[in-house]
């Protein structure tokens, strides 16, 4: 039988998740005792669904901290300048950030 994520988090890693009730893909809050390490394979037994949701938590920490804590590597400008010359000769599609985070939401329910 297989433990549900939360079960597994407590055993493995005295760690509980508090899930906001708002939406099933809300951001998970890490409750973490003393001397906490996510293992490469505690994160393999998690869901697409469940990686994506620590994703955003530890994206939405990192910038918690200010953009200017977060130095981009120089090959960053470069391809945003790519990307940017692209758009502008039609040879790229955009899409709208907030519909294209939904769909994805959506496919990894």
């Amino acid at each position: 039988m297989r433990t549900t994520t939360a079960e597994y988090w407590q055993q493995q890693s005295r760690c509980w998740f508090e899930l906001s009730s708002r939406c099933c893909y809300a951001p998970v809050r890490l409750f973490i005792t003393a001397s906490f390490m996510i293992t490469a394979e505690q994160i393999k037994q998690l869901s697409t669904a469940e990686k994506l949701q620590v994703i955003e938590t530890l994206w939405q920490e990192l910038t918690a901290e200010g953009a200017d804590q977060l130095a981009s590597p120089a090959w960053h400008q470069q391809a945003l300048q790519q990307t940017d010359h692209a758009v502008k000769e039609c040879d790229e599609v955009t899409h709208d950030w907030e519909l294209a985070k939904q769909s994805l939401r959506n496919k990894f329910r």
